[in-house]
């Protein structure tokens, strides 16, 4: 049978080795039929990742939406509202194929960058994450995205395939807020350094207007009576 779910490994309270305990429910056959080939076939990426502080801070200003549970969405903006005051979107929505499918088509047309926020809970609840036609939509936009679903032990097929994955909603929220206040930063010292070469360069033109305004000077010979010419001044 094909099983769709989550793998988990642990150090065994019973013996030296290590425990398997597999999470999930049987969405086929071994032998794959048609309507099962979009399920368990392995997506294909062929974009460089973008971690989440290149994306905010390089180029243009970048719009993200957070798109989630109304728990982790909330984990989320606390994190960030400690540090910065920038809009923060959001769209709750349940996780399901269909409902992440419309809130996705619908944020890929005013956004940039997407990010997926889940808390933690029963790992049966994380088989949409594990859905290969979900992550296969995803790439199909040619957007960054990012998640955070879980908890640290909580590791999804669209964490693999995600442009950065962290740990937890709130980190997310909070490496957001890093990487907009260094892009604000970066921009402050651009500002500062074109004002600095702008002045430096009003000098220079002023400097120059002045060395015009003053009158040529001509150097004629000092001769004495006996016709010798001792020294050169100005008239």
């Amino acid at each position: 049978m094909v099983l769709q779910g989550t793998l988990k490994i642990k150090r065994s309270q019973q013996h030296s080795g290590f425990e398997l305990h597999l999470i999930g429910e049987k969405i086929g056959n071994w032998i794959l039929d048609d309507s099962m080939k979009d399920i368990v076939t392995t997506p294909k990426s062929d974009r460089p990742k973008l971690p989440l502080e290149r994306f905010v801070t390089s180029g243009p200003p970048k719009r993200i939406v957070f798109i989630g549970t109304e728990r982790a969405l909330k984990d989320a903006e606390s994190t960030f509202r400690r540090f910065s005051h920038a809009d923060f979107p959001t769209v709750q929505t349940v996780a399901t194929f269909e409902r992440l499918q419309s809130a996705m088509l619908a944020a890929a047309q005013g956004f940039d960058g997407l990010c997926f926020l889940r808390g933690g809970g029963e790992s049966t609840s994380f088989a949409i994450w594990n859905d290969s036609r979900l992550i296969s939509f995803l790439l199909g936009l040619r957007k960054p995205f990012y998640t955070a679903i879980g908890h640290a032990t909580d590791v999804t097929l669209a964490d693999k395939y995600a442009d950065e994955s962290f740990v937890t909603p709130s980190d997310l929220g909070s490496a957001y807020s890093a990487a907009l206040l260094a892009r604000n930063k970066r921009e402050s010292l651009e500002r500062s350094l074109d004002e600095a070469i702008g002045k430096q360069h009003d000098l220079q033109i002023d400097k120059d207007a002045q060395l015009k305004l003053q009158p040529s000077a001509r150097i004629s010979p000092q001769i004495k009576p006996n016709g010798i010419c001792e020294s050169f001044s100005p008239c």
